[in-house]
């Protein structure tokens, strides 16, 4: 498993579509289509995106939530999948 930073993410955004997987304990995986790639990027894990695997402080983030990202590899895959791990 590869930790993506913002720039990472940004990088793979610049190259074209990105899938993003968000996982929630909460709730069920939410697929994001990657026609909405760039949208939800702007509106939503820019600025929950934490850039660091030491200890959250959730309160640093908007609404006391944060993403922690990581991309999945696999063989087949059309575009790469980001997966964001909600932590609230």
């Amino acid at each position: 498993m590869e930790w993506l930073s913002t720039e990472d993410i940004r990088d793979l955004l610049r190259a074209g579509p990105v899938t993003f997987v968000v996982a929630d304990i909460r709730a069920p995986l939410r697929w994001i289509e990657t026609k909405d790639c760039l949208r939800f990027w702007k509106s939503e894990i820019k600025q929950h995106l934490t850039n660091s695997s030491e200890k959250l402080f959730l309160n640093d983030f908007p609404d006391s939530y944060c993403y922690s990202a990581s991309r999945w590899e696999g063989t087949g895959l059309r575009y790469p999948v980001v997966l964001l791990e909600k932590h609230h």
